[in-house]
């Protein structure tokens, strides 16, 4: 999907690929990250699709419409 978006007064844009699948193992709750291609690893946090009480959005916002096909 496309995304075309403001960001500090600057447009910006990305494509996103989506995709769909099962992780085995699950990943743990809490204390996950990634690891980068420039070796930088960053914290994540695995999201359950019916988080619509989570404070942090998900971006790009289309992709919601892509969980309802689900």
């Amino acid at each position: 999907m496309e995304n075309i978006f403001h960001l500090d007064g600057e447009v910006g844009h990305e494509i996103v690929f989506v995709y769909t699948g099962r992780l085995d193992p699950e990943p743990a709750a809490e204390g996950a990250t990634l690891t980068e291609s420039d070796g930088a690893v960053v914290p994540v946090v695995w999201r359950s699709f019916d988080d619509a009480a989570e404070a942090l959005p998900l971006y790009p916002a289309a992709v919601m419409g892509l969980l309802a096909q689900r």
